[in-house]
């Protein structure tokens, strides 16, 4: 059997270009992502997708094998890109022949197709972005990639190797996340395989999955049969929703229980499918999504291909069971897990699965899938009294069939020392759950546990919507010396920059520990009360604690890490060296103590041993930047290593207080990477620490202020303030000011930049800054608008602030035509953003130039947000309504029917399709209108036929599939036509109570909410929003 292989190439690949990254940071405080939040800060967002493909080469790592074909793609987030089974030319992972970028990641631009690995949330948001690499051929004849990344939020880093076998049709891939920082952090991950579909797959989830559930747990159906109301569908009468033909509009669900290994498609047309494997006590996760199969499904299709048809993703998660659902990882831990992606064939629905092998008992038969080379296959099957048995060997790919077993057998394997089984005995019947309930406002929680876990859960869930500071404040309140809410909320504020005002929360957790025993069970706030000690430069007070933490064992890895640290900056290295191992005792796997121990063998002159150290990391994590550079190794190697990673290196050389290697390593990242001024303030801590000059490093890095660059970890605190310290210089304030807004610091961010603004009053990016502070927390709209003028006019090319300045003249009350004037005295930068062309259209609409909007919408490719779809058809619905008033008030009853007719489907070139659930009952009923204006009466009353259908319901008309009001005040004016009064008198009185309810009410964003449509900027008073609302119901009610 030949040797699996892999090699690098260059791939030709038809793309879609995306815009360019934006340099003005997004601070998106409360937009809901996936259930979690969507804030993206540290990084850059993209929003714009080019129209034209162009051929473009990418660096390509081919693996393969005698019977798999597997390509990863490192530019685009290291993502397995196809997947093809040898023995049929069958893609087992959807292959997209195109790279069609659209607005669905958490950044902007995402592709579909071939397996993606979403970390430390979903979707990734380094996702379109390049990851590092390195090929090996193993001697065991495997051959395997390894892809890695240090992420930009929390500092995270992830290993995925993929590798193929010589003997098995598999993809192992297995995972390493680490938390090399101070504090404990969430993540979640979830493999992403995408799967073709059409009228004859399935998705093969475990037999014992009997119920599936939305994100957050928010709703529950039957599977796979539904027999209730998901995502707003009527599935009552008994609907199988694991087939994608059955689920026409985008549908989310995870298997709310299972204690079976697999997930699986599988195509009943070409007999051939995906399969996943792995644990299932790490690897609970399984998910499918599906854009679905009506017109809105299409549309999506077609933003993200150009021939390849529709998918589903079959996501499988590890450490994770939901989205959102997440991890902690705590200070030096490393989380691993193992996963396995095969094809297989024959099988359909899966009884059981392994790495090894499938099968099941489709049409009466045991049909058996072999995963890797097997001999000596003990087969039985047993039903009552008829007992089927066989020996096989069995290559990769081949498949075996026993007659006459059915679903009701007892089957077992037996091969090499293990076994898989299944009997109808081991799947239990899970009983449905409940949909989850939210978190109580802090003031109605019971009991101060109550607060710390509600306030734990947000926190660790990243809840978009709700402050976890709320409950812990709220416990605090009732019992200021309560343990736990102090160390959590001294935890939050040393996360927000806050080293000072974190301590006495610790300080009076640890009182209250100690009370009577000086040994308490836990360490948690002596440990991050030294963390906090020793970003202020209390080194003696930080030792002392970290010792105290290696009384007890969980933090004593990482504690064990310090201690080492801050005995080889004292010179201590002997020391340093014993804490060292009693650190890798608890973790081996620990690339940051690891290069503890060898810098110390380096100072003790034992460099053999050095060496040894420095190339086991090297093994263990090629990526490593501290172990290569002390290895001397070509300076090639910083090249792609991002901002994160490289000053997270420099941060261990600071630590030890070699603050030379520090300068070294981050003068030779610099020589292979674009300037940034981020790396000229680290290199400024460290000369400065040296007691070496700093001031020209000042200048070089006050002068990069275009550089798009967002700092955000709390060693950049300390080295912007001692950048300050040294010299004041705008680009430090402005930074300072960016990381606390993010880290909602509001007031300390204000101060940071009105002081960049004292320094560089031209600083545009600034100005726009202040205008965000002074209307969303200051609230004042006045300085507000004045700032964000200001900043226009230093920048009149950068469509972002052209579109916030045009959002906050609405916002304070400027006129419609003041609007369209400012849009159209800069069309050439209106132009740029879909968002703002959108609102000038709008504009133009009002202006009553509706055949000029119309020219105007068909002339240009939208590319809509995921989750933010209706705007532009909502508008062309209007815009082709009021082309047809026009025509009919000229006299023109046939072309303004035709335009009516054009409102009820929406071109291609808008990006959406119509959900099926889009009644139209506005269009219908001006068509009747108009039918009946022209004497025929009979298309009339077809026409408010259709208008009085769908839902009578009242919404609050926010998400693109909510009903709008307006339907429904058109419903009852159309069932008034029919003659059906009593329904239009139902359908006013309903109105009027939700107005009576629903004005006067505390509104508050949904806390189960997946997404939200819009991605503001300002914040907005959404009871205002509601009152506005509901004096528009009332005056729909008064016109009935």
């Amino acid at each position: 059997m030949k040797a699996a292989r892999v090699f690098e190439k260059e791939l030709m690949i038809p793309t879609y270009d995306v815009g360019k990254e934006e340099k003005n940071p997004m601070f998106f405080e409360k937009r809901v992502y996936q259930g979690s939040s969507g804030r993206v800060y540290p990084n850059p967002v993209i929003e714009k997708i080019e129209d034209v493909k162009k051929d473009r080469v990418y660096r390509a790592v081919i693996l393969e094998n005698d019977y798999v074909e597997v390509t990863v793609l490192p530019e685009l987030g290291g993502r397995i890109y196809s997947a093809r089974d040898k023995s049929n030319g069958y893609d087992f992972v959807y292959r997209n022949h195109v790279i069609k970028p659209a607005l669905v990641g958490l950044l902007g631009p995402w592709i579909s197709g071939g397996i993606e690995f979403n970390w430390p949330q979903h979707h990734r948001p380094s996702t379109y972005m390049p990851v590092r690499h390195q090929i090996k051929n193993n001697l065991d004849g495997s051959a395997c990639v390894t892809v890695g990344e240090t992420e930009n939020m929390f500092g995270l880093k992830a290993l995925t190797e993929i590798r193929l076998y010589p003997d098995a049709v598999y993809i192992e891939i297995h995972t390493r996340v680490f938390n090399y920082g101070s504090l404990p952090q969430t993540f979640l991950w979830w493999a992403n395989p995408a799967y073709a579909v059409n009228e004859n797959t399935a998705t093969i989830m475990p037999p014992d999955v009997t119920a599936v559930l939305d994100h957050g747990k928010r709703a529950v159906s039957e599977y796979p049969i539904a027999k209730g109301t998901y995502y707003k569908m009527d599935y009552s009468d008994g609907i199988d929703i694991s087939r994608y033909k059955n689920i026409p509009v985008p549908t989310s669900f995870m298997a709310y229980k299972s204690n079976f290994d697999f997930i699986g498609g599988y195509d009943y047309g070409k007999q051939a499918g995906l399969l996943h494997v792995a644990d299932h006590h790490i690897a609970p996760g399984k998910k499918q999504w599906t854009w679905g199969c009506g017109d809105f499904g299409r549309a999506w299709d077609r933003n993200l291909t150009d021939e390849d048809g529709p998918y589903v993703e079959l996501m499988t998660g590890c450490f994770t069971d939901n989205q959102p659902d997440f991890t902690f990882i705590q200070p030096h831990e490393e989380k691993s897990f193992t996963q396995y992606f095969m094809p297989y064939r024959a099988v359909g629905r899966i009884s059981n699965a392994n790495r090894d092998f499938c099968f099941g008992t489709e049409g009466g038969k045991l049909t058996l899938y072999a995963a890797r080379a097997h001999q000596n296959i003990q087969i039985t099957a047993t039903c009552g009294e008829v007992s089927h048995s066989a020996t096989v060997g069995l290559l990769p790919g081949e498949v075996f069939e026993i007659e006459g077993v059915t679903d009701e057998a007892d089957i077992c394997l037996t091969y090499d020392g293990s076994q898989l089984r299944f009997s109808p005995q081991m799947v239990e019947k899970f009983e449905i759950p409940a949909p989850a309930t939210a978190c109580p406002p802090p003031s109605e929680c019971q009991t101060v546990e109550e607060l710390y876990l509600f306030g734990l859960h947000i926190e660790q869930y990243r809840h978009a919507t709700r402050r976890p500071e709320d409950y812990y404040l709220e416990g605090l309140r009732r019992d200021a010396t309560d343990i736990r809410l102090n160390s959590a909320y001294g935890l939050l504020l040393l996360r927000c920059g806050q080293f000072e005002a974190c301590k006495p929360y610790f300080k009076q957790a640890i009182s209250k520990m100690t009370v009577k025993n000086p040994n308490p069970p836990a360490t948690d706030p002596f440990f991050y009360l030294a963390i906090a000690e020793l970003l202020t430069g209390n080194r003696i007070q930080a030792y002392d604690l970290f010792y105290k933490c290696l009384w007890s064992n969980e933090h004593k890895n990482s504690a064990c890490y310090y201690l080492g640290a801050l005995a080889y900056a004292q010179g201590r290295w002997e020391q340093a060296l014993s804490f060292a191992q009693q650190s890798l005792a608890c973790g081996a796997s620990d690339t940051r103590a690891r290069m503890l121990l060898a810098l110390s063998l380096k100072r003790l002159k034992r460099f053999e041993k050095t060496a040894e150290q420095l190339q086991k990391i090297r093994e263990e994590d090629p990526f490593d930047l501290p172990s290569r550079f002390e290895l001397q190794e070509d300076l090639s190697f910083l090249m792609g290593s991002n901002l994160t990673e490289i000053t997270q290196a420099a941060s261990f050389y600071f630590l030890l207080q070699e603050y030379g290697c520090a300068e070294a390593l981050l003068s030779a990242w610099r020589s292979q990477n674009k300037e940034n001024p981020l790396i000229s303030f680290y290199i400024v801590y460290a000369q400065d620490k040296a007691h070496k000059p700093c001031h020209e490093e000042i200048k070089r890095a006050a002068s990069c202020k275009n550089a798009i660059c967002f700092p955000n970890q709390l060693m950049d605190i300390v080295v912007l303030h001692q950048a300050n310290a040294l010299e004041e210089t705008a680009l430090a304030h402005y930074y300072l000011g960016n990381l606390f807004y993010d880290k909602r610091q509001y007031e300390l961010a204000r101060s940071h930049w009105l002081a960049s603004e004292r320094l560089d009053p031209k600083f545009p990016t600034v100005k726009r800054n202040l205008s965000l502070y002074f209307y969303n927390k200051a609230h004042d709209p006045e300085k507000a608008l004045s700032y964000m003028e200001q900043a226009w006019a230093l920048d009149q090319t950068d469509s972002r602030i052209l579109l916030e300045l045009s959002q906050l003249y609405q916002l304070t009350g400027k006129t419609d035509s003041f609007l369209l004037e400012l849009l159209q005295k800069y069309d050439s930068v209106m132009v740029q953003r879909d968002d703002l062309y959108t609102e000038y259209l709008r504009l133009v609409l009002k202006a009553g130039e509706a055949e000029r909007a119309e020219q105007m919408i068909q002339a240009r490719n939208f590319h809509p947000w995921e989750g933010g779809e209706g705007k532009v058809t909502r508008l062309y619905k209007e815009i082709k309504c009021a082309c047809a008033e026009q025509l009919a008030a000229a006299g023109d009853f046939e072309n303004a029917m035709k335009k009516y007719r054009e409102a009820l489907s929406f071109p291609e070139n808008l990006g959406e399709g119509k959900l099926i659930l889009d009644t139209n009952n506005d269009v219908y009923y001006r068509m009747g209108e108009l039918a009946e204006t022209n004497r025929d009466s009979k298309y009339a009353e077809a026409c408010y036929r259709m208008a009085a259908q769908g839902d009578s319901s009242v919404s609050d008309d926010m998400y693109y599939n909510d009903n709008p009001v307006d339907y429904v005040f058109y419903q009852a004016l159309a069932f008034r036509k029919l003659g059906m009064e009593d329904q239009t008198r139902k359908i006013k009185q309903q109105f009027e109570a939700y107005c009576r309810s629903h004005e006067n009410r505390e509104v508050v964003i949904d806390y189960f909410a997946v997404s939200l449509p819009d991605l503001l900027i300002w914040e907005q008073d959404i009871n205002q929003r509601n009152r506005e609302f509901c004096r528009y119901i009332q005056s729909l009610a008064d016109r009935l």
